[in-house]
């Protein structure tokens, strides 16, 4: 039986390759899975993961940038990955705010370097 390797997005059956925040699941070809969202990691919502499917990478599937949040509050140094899962915050052990707060999202394209790589 032929596994391919499920990344942590929902019901998406990819090929083999680089895993995205660390995840990797094996399952059988012709599975269809809904794998949670990798542990200390945080949705956007939809608008913004609109907004950042059409902004450059800052390298294979990630972004980072500076956050504005509605209390005025700036955290800078987040990495987004697949323009949909707020990964890491650099020098935070958890994300430190609620994606619904969010207004504003400056890209900065700080190269990252992910904790346990």
């Amino acid at each position: 039986m032929q596994a391919h390797v499920v990344h942590a997005t929902k019901a998406k059956v990819r090929k083999p390759d680089r895993p995205k925040c660390g995840v990797r699941v094996a399952v059988p070809a012709d599975a269809m899975v809904d794998v949670a969202d990798p542990p200390r990691t945080k949705r956007l919502p939809a608008t913004w993961s609109k907004w950042l499917a059409g902004q450059p990478e800052t390298g294979m599937d990630y972004q980072t940038g500076d956050v504005l949040l509605r209390d005025g509050r700036i955290v800078q140094d987040v990495a987004i990955v697949g323009a949909s899962l707020i990964g890491e915050v650099r020098g935070q052990e958890t994300i430190p705010f609620d994606p619904e707060d969010i207004i504003e999202i400056r890209l900065t394209h700080k190269k990252w370097h992910w904790r346990g790589s």
